[in-house]
């Protein structure tokens, strides 16, 4: 992301300078580029919380065979642990359901200056 952040910052003066057909060249790709990125960044923040979501909406519910069908897909993404031999406990996934959430704020993160970005770019179409 720093990497195209800095090719559009670049486009982006260089476009300021000198209106040419190569510069607008770059920028359809780069806008492409950008949007496809952006696509998936949603897609996968949206993946996420479904994950997170569907955890806590089934806790919180009386199905108890839907909630621990939930607490063995969560504690089954400790994947090094079962690959040892060592599975964790089905209701021992409090340490992933935090490492999803910060995952998520970073992704949040992302999206917003994917966002933004594009928005720069678009505003130049």
């Amino acid at each position: 992301m720093g990497y195209t952040r800095n090719l559009v910052r670049d486009l982006l003066a260089d476009l300021e300078d000198d209106i040419n057909r190569d510069n607008l060249k770059r920028l359809l790709h780069y806008s492409r580029r950008m949007a496809g990125f952006q696509s998936r960044a949603r897609y996968v923040k949206r993946a996420v919380d479904e994950v997170l979501e569907s955890g806590q909406f089934l806790l919180a519910s009386t199905n108890t065979a839907q909630a621990d069908a939930v607490d063995e897909d969560l504690s089954a993404m400790y994947i090094t642990a079962r690959a040892q031999g060592r599975p964790r406990s089905i209701h021992d996934h409090v340490q992933l359901e935090l490492l999803l959430e910060s995952f998520v704020k970073q992704v949040e993160e992302i999206v917003s200056e994917v966002d933004t970005t594009v928005v720069r770019l678009l505003s130049l179409l």
